[in-house]
Parts: structure tokens; C-alpha cells; sequence
């Protein structure tokens, strides 16, 4: 098929040549290259006219930090993790991020503007609406820049999930597909937020939105999958079958060599499996997967791939990625058949009793809605203070799938409005035991941070009087065949639930709706919801000049910002820690020193305060780190200024 836009690039960029020769000048030259540069750009996938914001602007005279207002300092158990709520443009949040938490956080939930030409989307502090020629191209543009920097804060088994509803839907799928990859992509959930249909011209009432998700590396994505138990003995077919994505095309990661020798069963080693598929250009390198069966068949080897006569490259798909495939053979769980043609067949093996995993359902229609969301902030604050709320039980169970394993795990919301993915976080915590921490960022729009967000952070923590009758979940649980034959001990759990909870609600009721079990706690109007006991920092982003004035340093001014770099980074209260410790001055150092106690810990020390050499060996003696501040932060702004 004849590429049409190629002729015209070529047509062009052979008139540039002739301009090159009447055009000379080094000016010259450069413009016309600048111009063969882009017309060589790439020419599939999502393509928009960029914008650039002021908060982008704001950047390249300006550093951002973080200062803390202390007033507003939530300490209330010592035993319990360090939160963070990041008050500013999440743009200048994300970079400092970057230097805090990058390949750390195992969750990211995002709830973005919507675009929906309904004023609900802000840029450069000007609504923009549906008479804007640019105005998709201006919500890529400001989204593409923070999911680029997201990626990079996720740990390599990281997940992100974005809500999202049908205006942006597509663009935000290929963005996605952009930043992250194809191949990362885990799925999309589609949850029934509305009921109403009512007040709408639309020929199709929208009662859904979207919630993307995709993993940092879906090879090694840590997601819940939901268990069953099988009867009796049977063995599954590991090559994926139907028309559910069976090619190798459809899920790069669930395509490697599996090998068997002596009737052991045992995959090549990680890094050779990576050389079978090129992300970056999205092709498998066959050339890489040829020289490996050579290698393997020469050491005794049989190499087994999961081929497919329909398929156009003849490969198909595994239905297990490298994860699954390891669990397998680590648990003899392998075995094969051989068929007419000789071609062997591997098996997966479930035994009677034992536990496997199946997908989860794509519709979302038991989580809650948006009119509930609304009512969780209308207990709090008695009145409705906040649009679009997200209902607690959707983020909670987002949030669940990504660190159901992971109790310290790390949670960001970069656009957290009221901050319910705060208090969903704090109810799971709750719910298992676990420790897990979050960072909410949100800009302070109509006192958005200061009014609503702190405040909710404080109720939960400190316990409130609500304002309304409500119901909170205490107990949920999807009844499949599997788990009804231990209907027994469900209903022993729920009794458990029953009397630990029946001193603090007005009543405790079983609903069942559908499949779904729930166990409810109803609480009257005025009743005390006691505290969750949470600990909650607030930073705010402020700026200081990129090249510092002659009275005071780029490193002097950058110092009176590290404490706040020190305590996101660590996740704790300096003036608390008993493992992160700063000191500023000799003296100090000395002091610390002086102080055997002082072991197992991080120290940060200015780069202008010397270490004498029996400090230096008494901070290996003690395993104490030493960090040296403010480069450790701030390197590539100070080389920049001729102060590193």
C-alpha cells in the first residue's frame, strides 16, 4: 500500500536540499535541519500541537521546594506510618518527587480533569472550554508532562490506575499506551458511578467512567488475582486459546522459550527473555530467539514455544507470564502431553484442594457511586464542599489490588481533591492491619487543600461528629461456588466482625446483593466516629531564584529547604525519628557523635561540614549513613548555578 505521507516528507525534504544550497549561513542551516528533524519524526500514534504551561515556565528561573507549615502537623501514633499532603501544582510536586521517590511508590490512583466543556478543566488558571480549538490538544499537553514523571516514581512491580469518563477516554488510552507501553497495559475497569438517567440530551445516558491501568512492567506487576479451590485433580492448557488475544503480538511478555530436560522443567534467564522483544519499536527479535534455541538445544535442552499454525508468524501466547511460569515449576506444577504431530503441549496442573487464580470482572457496579462519595463528604462537613468525589470503597478496592501483599506500601494521588484516596488508604490500613503511607497532592483552588482536604485529614484522625445517618462497610465478600462451600466459616468471620464492631454502631445488618455479601455498620446522625489515628505532614511547594542573589548561596538557600526533602523521602518526622537525623553546624556533629546511642541511622550533614577521620570511623562502627545535603537533592540545580 502506497504510503502517501511519505511521499509528501520526501517530496519536502528534497526541496530542502536545494535550499541548503542557496542558504549557507549557519542560521540558515540550522533552521532547514530543524525542519528535516521533524519532518523524520514519528508519524503513528497520538499526535498533538504542544502547549506549554506557566507552572512550566515558572521552572526555568525558578527551583521549587517544599516548606512546611507546621501548624498543621498531624502526629498522633508514633507506631503508625508518615503521611504527606503536598499542597501546590502537582507539576512542581512531581519534580520534587522525582528526587524523593523515584522506582518507589507501588500505587498511583489519579482522578485528572475530565475536559467534559463543563469548566471543570484549568489551564494557566483559565477554564477552558468547548470554543477552544486547542483544547485536547492543551489536556494532553498537561497531562502527557505528569504521567511521564509517574511512570518514572513507580516501583518496577508498580500500578497505576486513572479515572477517566468518554471525552478523553481515547486520547488518554493512547497517551497511556504512549508512556507506558502496549505491553503494560493490564486492563480497564468500567465502573457504574451514576444510576439517574434523567436531565440529560443525550440519545445514550452515561452511567460509567473508565479507570485505566497499567503496570511499570506488567512482566513483574504485583496485582491481586482471586484465588479458588478445585475438587479434584485436572490439568489446563498453558497456551492461550480462542479469540481472547491469542497471538504473541496480543501480550509480548507472555511469549519466551520454556525448556525441559530429564523431565525437568525450567526457563531461560531473565535477561535473554528481554532480548526477545523490542519495546521501544514494539517488534520481537527473532534473530535473538533463534540463537537462543540454538544455545539450549546444544546444552541437552528441548525448547518449547507456544506455536500457532493460524497465527501469521506462526507463535501464539502463553497464558501464564514469567512470574506464573516460575511459581509453576518452583511448585512441580508442569507437566506435558505429546501430540499426533509430535508437538509437545505443556499443562498446567491443579491439583484437588489446591488454589488457582482467575481474572477479575471488568464492571465495577458494587463500588459505590458518585452521589455516595458526595454523601461521605456531606457527613464530614455537613454540606456538599467538593464536585466529582470519588466514593471510598472504589479507591479502597483499587488501592487493595496493588498492595493486597504489600502492607508498607507506598500510595500517590497527584490530583487528590478531598483526599479520599487518603481516608480509603487509612479504612484498608485499618482492615488488615497493614502500614501503608500516602502522599497526597492537590492545589489549594477555592481553598480546596486548606478547607476541605486538612480538615478531612484531621476528622479521620482525630474522630468527628457526623452530620448525617450513614452505613460503612465492614465486611465484603463475593460468593462463587468456591467460597460458599466455606459458607461456615464466613459466617464465623462475620460473627467476629459482629461483636467487635457492636459497641461502636447504632446497628450492624447483612446485605446480599447479587453475589456480593456486605456487612454494614449503621451510624445514627450526631454520632461520634472515633479517630483512625493518623500522622500527617503538610508541605507547600514555594521557589527560590535559580541563580542566587550575591547576599546568600544557591546551597544556602536550598539547606533551608532539605528538611522537608529528608522527612518525604524517609517517611518521618525529623523532630520524632529515632532513624533519620540532620545536623547543620560543627558543633552539632560533635554533639552527635558525642552520643553513642545515636546507631542503625541516616545522618545528613552539609557538604560544608567537615568530618574529622575518628567520626568518619565511628559512623561506619554505628552503621550510620551519611548524606551529604544539599546535593544529595538538589546536584544538577547547583552544577547548573557553578556551586557543584
Amino acid at each position: 500500500m502506497t504510503n502517501l505521507s511519505q511521499i509528501k516528507r520526501d517530496r519536502m525534504k528534497d526541496f530542502l536540499e536545494t535550499l541548503k544550497q542557496t542558504n549557507k549561513s549557519d542560521e540558515q542551516i540550522k533552521a532547514i535541519n530543524e525542519i528535516e528533524n521533524f519532518l523524520d519524526e514519528k508519524r503513528y500514534g497520538l499526535v498533538w500541537e504542544e502547549h506549554e504551561e506557566q507552572v512550566d515556565v515558572m521552572m526555568r528561573d525558578s527551583i521549587p521546594v517544599f516548606t512546611e507549615d507546621e501548624s498543621k502537623k498531624i502526629i498522633s501514633d508514633l507506631d503508625k506510618p508518615m503521611n504527606f499532603l503536598l499542597e501546590g501544582d502537582n507539576l512542581h510536586s512531581l519534580y520534587l518527587l522525582e528526587k524523593t521517590h523515584k522506582n518507589l511508590i507501588d500505587v498511583i490512583y489519579i482522578d485528572p480533569p475530565y475536559n467534559t466543556n463543563n469548566k471543570d478543566f484549568s489551564y494557566d488558571d483559565s477554564f477552558v472550554d468547548k470554543e477552544d480549538s486547542f483544547r485536547n490538544s492543551k489536556w494532553l499537553s498537561f497531562m502527557e508532562k505528569r504521567l511521564r514523571i509517574a511512570k518514572s516514581l513507580l516501583s518496577s512491580d508498580g500500578v497505576i490506575f486513572v479515572s477517566i469518563d468518554e471525552n478523553e477516554s481515547a486520547n488518554l488510552e493512547l497517551l497511556l499506551d504512549e508512556i507506558f507501553g502496549l505491553s503494560n497495559k493490564i486492563g480497564e475497569f468500567i465502573w457504574k458511578g451514576r444510576s439517574g438517567k434523567g436531565g440529560t440530551n443525550s440519545q445514550i445516558a452515561f452511567q460509567h467512567e473508565y479507570i485505566k491501568v497499567y503496570a511499570k512492567n506488567a512482566m513483574v506487576v504485583n496485582f491481586y488475582q482471586i484465588q479458588t479451590v478445585t475438587d479434584k485433580d485436572k490439568t489446563e492448557n498453558l497456551r492461550q486459546w480462542g479469540d481472547n488475544g491469542p497471538f504473541r503480538i496480543d501480550r509480548p511478555t507472555m511469549f519466551f522459550p520454556v525448556l525441559l530436560k530429564d523431565n525437568q522443567y525450567s526457563l531461560p534467564l531473565d535477561e535473554e527473555i528481554l532480548t526477545l522483544y523490542d519495546k521501544e519499536n514494539a517488534s520481537f527479535n527473532d534473530d535473538n530467539l533463534n540463537r537462543l534455541i540454538e544455545l539450549y538445544e546444544k546444552q541437552g535442552y528441548t525448547v518449547i514455544l507456544p506455536t500457532r499454525e493460524d497465527a501469521d508468524d506462526g507463535f501464539g501466547r502463553w497464558r501464564q507470564g514469567i512470574p506464573g511460569f516460575k511459581t509453576l515449576i518452583s511448585s512441580n506444577l508442569l507437566t506435558h502431553s505429546v501430540g499426533n504431530d509430535g508437538e509437545i503441549v505443556l499443562k498446567k496442573i491443579i491439583p484437588s484442594g489446591k488454589e488457582s487464580t482467575i481474572a477479575l470482572d471488568s464492571i465495577l457496579d458494587n463500588m459505590g457511586t458518585s452521589s455516595d462519595g458526595t454523601k461521605e463528604i456531606k457527613r464530614l462537613f455537613g454540606k456538599k464542599v467538593f464536585d466529582t468525589t470519588k466514593p471510598i470503597e472504589l479507591i479502597k478496592y483499587l488501592t487493595f489490588l496493588g498492595t493486597y501483599n504489600k502492607p508498607n506500601a507506598i500510595i500517590l494521588d497527584f490530583f487528590a481533591g478531598s483526599g479520599t484516596t487518603g481516608e480509603a488508604v487509612t479504612k484498608l490500613n485499618k482492615f488488615d492491619g497493614g502500614k501503608r503511607c500516602f502522599i497526597l497532592g492537590t492545589n489549594n483552588e477555592s481553598g480546596i487543600a486548606e478547607k476541605v482536604t486538612y480538615p478531612r485529614m484531621k476528622m479521620i484522625s482525630e474522630g468527628y461528629e457526623t452530620t448525617v445517618k450513614f452505613k460503612e462497610v465492614l465486611y465484603e465478600e463475593k460468593l462463587t461456588p468456591t467460597r460458599l462451600k466455606k459458607m461456615s466459616s464466613i459466617l464465623d468471620e462475620i460473627e467476629e466482625i459482629k461483636k467487635k464492631n457492636m459497641s461502636e454502631f447504632l446497628s450492624i445488618k447483612i446485605e446480599l446483593n447479587g453475589q456480593n455479601l456486605s456487612v454494614l455498620g449503621e451510624r445514627n446522625k450526631k454520632s461520634l466516629v472515633p479517630g483512625d489515628k493518623i500522622n500527617v505532614k503538610y508541605f507547600k511547594t514555594d521557589f527560590i531564584p535559580r541563580l542566587a542573589d550575591e547576599d546568600e548561596s544557591l546551597t544556602d538557600e536550598l539547606l533551608d529547604h532539605i528538611k522537608e526533602m529528608a522527612e518525604l523521602e524517609f517517611g518521618v518526622d525529623l523532630a520524632t525519628s529515632p532513624k533519620v537525623k540532620m545536623v547543620m553546624y560543627e558543633d552539632e556533629l560533635d554533639d552527635f557523635f558525642a552520643d553513642t546511642t545515636y546507631v542503625d541511622l541516616t545522618l545528613l550533614v552539609p557538604t560544608f561540614v567537615l568530618l574529622k577521620g575518628q567520626q568518619e570511623q565511628a559512623a561506619e562502627q554505628r552503621n550510620i549513613t551519611i548524606i551529604r545535603i544539599p546535593d544529595y537533592y538538589f546536584a544538577k540545580e547547583l552544577k547548573e548555578a557553578g556551586e557543584l
